[in-house]
């Protein structure tokens, strides 16, 4: 099983070259009752390219758009009678709302020789992510160790423990 929950999107003229737009798909083949979006604001992200054999440290920073699955605008009448359906109980949410959730991701930098580089070249459409273990984000920010013992810290990954 792969741990790679979102996808690079394709730009357009005119966007920022130091963020990438990433979506995720609610559920997938092997978990179609996903409920929660798999990412948050502030998650550390991994973003691999296989074609150019790359890999970026990134941050989320938006919160999630829910995008319709099936294409249609969200004034479509399909749409809007399908969401009576369901808030009037007669059908399941799950059967008209399929969502595709959309994000924006700051690139941070690239990680070459496990360090973080500047960004001089960007994933390309198609390139995978996933969330980042806090090991890989204390070792790239360059953040000092996180102690088991009582020690002062003087940094922390920020809901980090929650995608272990």
């Amino acid at each position: 099983m792969s741990d790679y929950i979102f996808i690079v999107w394709l730009d357009q003229l005119g966007c920022d070259p130091l963020s990438v737009e990433v979506i995720a798909y609610e559920g997938n083949a092997e978990n179609t009752e996903r409920k929660l979006p798999p990412v948050g604001v502030g998650d550390f992200v991994v973003i691999k390219d296989e074609i150019q054999d790359r890999e970026w440290l990134g941050q989320v920073q938006t919160p999630q758009l829910n995008l319709p699955l099936l294409g249609l605008d969200r004034t479509n009448p399909s749409n809007l009678a399908a969401l009576e359906r369901v808030l009037s109980g007669q059908v399941s949410t799950t059967v008209f709302t399929r969502q595709v959730y959309y994000y924006q991701i700051l690139l941070l930098g690239a990680i070459e020789n496990n360090t973080m580089q500047s960004v001089r070249v960007r994933p390309r459409g198609g390139s995978k992510g996933r969330i980042a273990k806090v090991e890989e984000v204390i070792r790239y920010l360059d953040m000092p160790a996180i102690f088991p013992t009582d020690a002062i810290n003087l940094a922390e990954v920020l809901d980090a423990s929650k995608h272990e």
